[in-house]
Protein backbone atom coordinates (compact mmCIF):
# COMPACT_ATOMS: atom_id res chain seq x y z
CA UNK A 1 0.00 0.00 0.00
CA UNK A 2 2.96 2.20 0.79
CA UNK A 3 4.69 1.96 -2.06
CA UNK A 4 2.35 1.02 -4.48
CA UNK A 5 -1.03 3.25 -3.49
CA UNK A 6 -2.61 0.13 -4.31
CA UNK A 7 -4.81 -1.88 -1.03
CA UNK A 8 -5.36 -4.95 -2.89
CA UNK A 9 -4.38 -7.92 -0.51
CA UNK A 10 -6.29 -10.46 -2.85
CA UNK A 11 -4.64 -9.87 -5.87
CA UNK A 12 -1.35 -10.23 -4.48
CA UNK A 13 -2.60 -13.43 -3.16
CA UNK A 14 -3.17 -14.43 -6.82
CA UNK A 15 0.20 -13.49 -7.86
CA UNK A 16 1.84 -15.37 -5.03
CA UNK A 17 -0.41 -18.34 -5.92
CA UNK A 18 0.74 -18.03 -9.95
CA UNK A 19 4.23 -17.39 -9.05
CA UNK A 20 4.82 -20.58 -6.51
CA UNK A 21 2.85 -22.77 -9.29
CA UNK A 22 5.04 -21.47 -12.05
CA UNK A 23 8.27 -22.33 -9.78
CA UNK A 24 6.88 -24.84 -7.96
CA UNK A 25 8.35 -22.92 -4.72
CA UNK A 26 8.57 -22.51 -1.60
CA UNK A 27 8.08 -19.23 0.14
CA UNK A 28 10.63 -17.17 2.65
CA UNK A 29 9.96 -14.42 5.10
CA UNK A 30 11.71 -12.64 7.75
CA UNK A 31 10.54 -13.03 11.74
CA UNK A 32 11.00 -9.15 12.66
CA UNK A 33 9.35 -6.23 13.99
CA UNK A 34 6.92 -6.17 11.89
CA UNK A 35 5.69 -9.97 11.64
CA UNK A 36 6.71 -10.28 15.58
CA UNK A 37 3.00 -12.10 16.45
CA UNK A 38 2.14 -12.70 13.08
CA UNK A 39 4.04 -16.06 12.07
CA UNK A 40 1.22 -18.45 12.24
CA UNK A 41 -0.90 -16.02 10.01
CA UNK A 42 1.90 -15.26 7.63
CA UNK A 43 2.43 -19.17 7.28
CA UNK A 44 -1.28 -19.55 6.53
CA UNK A 45 -0.98 -17.11 4.26
CA UNK A 46 1.81 -18.92 2.35
CA UNK A 47 0.20 -22.17 2.59
CA UNK A 48 -3.11 -20.43 1.25
CA UNK A 49 -0.68 -19.70 -2.24
CA UNK A 50 0.23 -23.46 -2.57
CA UNK A 51 3.97 -22.90 -0.92
CA UNK A 52 4.98 -26.67 0.28
CA UNK A 53 7.75 -24.97 2.00
CA UNK A 54 9.00 -22.39 4.41
CA UNK A 55 12.01 -20.57 5.21
CA UNK A 56 12.10 -18.14 8.33
CA UNK A 57 15.23 -15.69 9.00
CA UNK A 58 15.44 -12.78 11.22
CA UNK A 59 16.80 -9.03 10.04
CA UNK A 60 20.56 -8.58 10.50
CA UNK A 61 22.01 -5.13 10.30
CA UNK A 62 22.51 -3.42 6.98
CA UNK A 63 25.36 -0.70 6.27
CA UNK A 64 25.68 2.21 4.11
CA UNK A 65 28.81 4.09 4.38
CA UNK A 66 29.03 4.76 8.59
CA UNK A 67 25.41 4.07 8.95
CA UNK A 68 24.21 0.93 10.60
CA UNK A 69 20.43 -0.07 9.16
CA UNK A 70 18.45 -1.40 11.96
CA UNK A 71 15.04 -1.12 10.59
CA UNK A 72 12.89 -4.23 11.03
CA UNK A 73 15.56 -6.35 14.11
CA UNK A 74 14.50 -7.72 16.73
CA UNK A 75 17.18 -8.03 19.88
CA UNK A 76 17.78 -11.05 20.62
CA UNK A 77 15.85 -12.30 23.02
CA UNK A 78 12.77 -10.57 21.42
CA UNK A 79 13.57 -13.35 19.05
CA UNK A 80 13.24 -15.95 20.88
CA UNK A 81 10.44 -15.00 22.87
CA UNK A 82 8.72 -14.19 18.93
CA UNK A 83 9.21 -17.63 17.51
CA UNK A 84 9.18 -20.21 20.02
CA UNK A 85 5.66 -20.35 20.77
CA UNK A 86 4.51 -20.14 17.23
CA UNK A 87 7.08 -22.75 15.74
CA UNK A 88 5.10 -25.79 16.74
CA UNK A 89 1.83 -24.20 14.58
CA UNK A 90 4.38 -23.19 11.82
CA UNK A 91 5.65 -26.76 12.15
CA UNK A 92 2.26 -28.48 11.61
CA UNK A 93 1.02 -26.26 8.66
CA UNK A 94 4.26 -27.61 6.82
CA UNK A 95 4.53 -30.73 8.19
CA UNK A 96 7.73 -30.49 9.08
CA UNK A 97 8.79 -28.96 6.00
CA UNK A 98 10.34 -25.88 7.82
CA UNK A 99 13.76 -23.87 8.07
CA UNK A 100 15.01 -21.12 10.11
CA UNK A 101 17.80 -19.37 9.56
CA UNK A 102 18.43 -18.61 13.14
CA UNK A 103 21.77 -16.17 12.84
CA UNK A 104 22.22 -16.10 16.48
CA UNK A 105 24.09 -17.40 19.31
CA UNK A 106 22.47 -20.83 19.95
CA UNK A 107 22.93 -20.62 23.51
CA UNK A 108 19.82 -17.62 23.60
CA UNK A 109 17.90 -20.05 22.78
CA UNK A 110 16.12 -23.12 24.75
CA UNK A 111 18.72 -26.17 24.64
CA UNK A 112 15.94 -28.74 23.95
CA UNK A 113 14.11 -26.27 21.17
CA UNK A 114 17.63 -26.01 19.47
CA UNK A 115 18.07 -29.93 19.62
CA UNK A 116 15.00 -30.16 18.40
CA UNK A 117 15.86 -28.47 15.11
CA UNK A 118 19.03 -30.17 14.81
CA UNK A 119 17.67 -33.59 15.38
CA UNK A 120 14.73 -32.20 12.57
CA UNK A 121 17.34 -30.74 10.36
CA UNK A 122 15.35 -27.61 10.34
CA UNK A 123 18.20 -25.35 11.41
CA UNK A 124 20.73 -23.11 9.68
CA UNK A 125 22.96 -21.17 11.72
CA UNK A 126 26.16 -19.90 9.73
CA UNK A 127 26.43 -18.85 6.79
CA UNK A 128 28.15 -18.45 3.19
CA UNK A 129 30.73 -15.53 4.89
CA UNK A 130 31.79 -17.59 7.99
CA UNK A 131 32.36 -20.51 5.56
CA UNK A 132 33.77 -18.42 2.78
CA UNK A 133 31.58 -20.85 0.35
CA UNK A 134 29.64 -17.36 -1.97
CA UNK A 135 29.99 -14.23 -2.90
CA UNK A 136 27.80 -11.42 -3.91
CA UNK A 137 27.73 -9.70 -7.28
CA UNK A 138 25.66 -6.70 -7.73
CA UNK A 139 24.38 -5.56 -11.42
CA UNK A 140 27.54 -3.96 -11.95
CA UNK A 141 29.89 -6.21 -11.45
CA UNK A 142 30.87 -5.66 -8.22
CA UNK A 143 31.89 -8.22 -5.97
CA UNK A 144 30.75 -8.32 -2.36
CA UNK A 145 31.58 -10.75 0.38
CA UNK A 146 27.85 -10.23 1.76
CA UNK A 147 24.29 -8.95 1.16
CA UNK A 148 24.56 -6.84 3.92
CA UNK A 149 28.31 -5.32 3.49
CA UNK A 150 27.02 -4.43 -0.44
CA UNK A 151 27.96 -0.68 0.04
CA UNK A 152 31.70 -2.39 1.34
CA UNK A 153 32.96 -3.67 -2.31
CA UNK A 154 36.68 -6.56 -2.57
CA UNK A 155 36.54 -6.18 -6.08
CA UNK A 156 35.07 -4.18 -9.17
CA UNK A 157 35.20 -6.30 -12.78
CA UNK A 158 37.02 -4.81 -15.18
CA UNK A 159 39.73 -2.78 -12.47
CA UNK A 160 40.18 -5.74 -9.75
CA UNK A 161 39.11 -8.66 -11.65
CA UNK A 162 38.04 -9.99 -14.85
CA UNK A 163 38.06 -13.90 -14.98
CA UNK A 164 37.68 -16.47 -12.44
CA UNK A 165 41.27 -16.41 -11.66
CA UNK A 166 41.87 -12.45 -10.97
CA UNK A 167 38.56 -12.98 -8.75
CA UNK A 168 40.13 -16.13 -6.64
CA UNK A 169 43.11 -13.62 -6.12
CA UNK A 170 41.66 -10.63 -4.83
CA UNK A 171 39.55 -12.89 -2.51
CA UNK A 172 42.53 -14.91 -1.44
CA UNK A 173 44.38 -11.28 -1.22
CA UNK A 174 45.58 -10.42 2.45
CA UNK A 175 43.78 -7.63 2.79
CA UNK A 176 40.50 -9.32 1.73
CA UNK A 177 41.48 -12.16 4.18
CA UNK A 178 42.26 -10.07 7.09
CA UNK A 179 38.68 -8.60 6.72
CA UNK A 180 36.98 -11.95 6.55
CA UNK A 181 39.73 -13.00 9.49
CA UNK A 182 38.60 -9.60 11.72
CA UNK A 183 34.51 -9.62 11.29
CA UNK A 184 34.80 -13.88 11.69
CA UNK A 185 36.61 -13.90 14.90
CA UNK A 186 34.18 -15.16 18.25
CA UNK A 187 31.79 -12.54 19.60
CA UNK A 188 32.78 -13.71 23.12
CA UNK A 189 35.94 -15.67 25.01
CA UNK A 190 32.23 -17.98 26.16
CA UNK A 191 32.56 -18.89 22.15
CA UNK A 192 36.12 -20.25 22.39
CA UNK A 193 35.34 -23.68 23.92
CA UNK A 194 32.00 -23.91 23.12
CA UNK A 195 31.16 -28.01 22.25
CA UNK A 196 28.91 -26.65 19.68
CA UNK A 197 30.73 -23.65 17.95
CA UNK A 198 31.05 -24.82 14.73
CA UNK A 199 27.48 -25.37 14.61
CA UNK A 200 26.87 -21.63 15.58
CA UNK A 201 30.15 -19.56 15.44
CA UNK A 202 28.60 -17.36 17.46
CA UNK A 203 25.90 -16.18 15.27
CA UNK A 204 25.81 -13.67 12.57
CA UNK A 205 29.35 -11.50 13.32
CA UNK A 206 27.21 -8.40 11.75
CA UNK A 207 24.96 -8.24 14.83
CA UNK A 208 27.81 -7.48 16.89
CA UNK A 209 27.92 -3.96 15.47
CA UNK A 210 24.65 -3.34 17.52
CA UNK A 211 24.50 -5.29 20.87
CA UNK A 212 27.04 -6.17 23.10
CA UNK A 213 28.19 -9.86 22.42
CA UNK A 214 29.24 -10.00 26.25
CA UNK A 215 25.54 -9.18 27.58
CA UNK A 216 23.92 -11.13 25.01
CA UNK A 217 25.98 -14.71 25.27
CA UNK A 218 25.13 -17.18 28.14
CA UNK A 219 26.80 -20.44 26.91
CA UNK A 220 25.70 -23.19 25.76
CA UNK A 221 26.46 -24.82 28.79
CA UNK A 222 24.39 -22.89 31.13
CA UNK A 223 21.49 -22.75 28.20
CA UNK A 224 17.85 -23.71 29.73
CA UNK A 225 17.06 -27.21 28.22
Amino acid sequence: MEFAGINNFEAMKIGLRRAIFYFNSGVSFLCNSFASGNLVSLAKIARECGAQTVAISPCTPSFSKDVVDTVGMLEPRELVASFVPEYKEINALFAGKLTFAIKTPLCIWPRDFIEKLIRRKQIRSTCQFQHRSGIIFDPTGQASACNSLANFPMGMIGEDYDNAESLIRVFNSDRVVRVYNHINSYPSEICVNCPINSLCHGGCPLMWSVYDPEKCIPGWNTTER
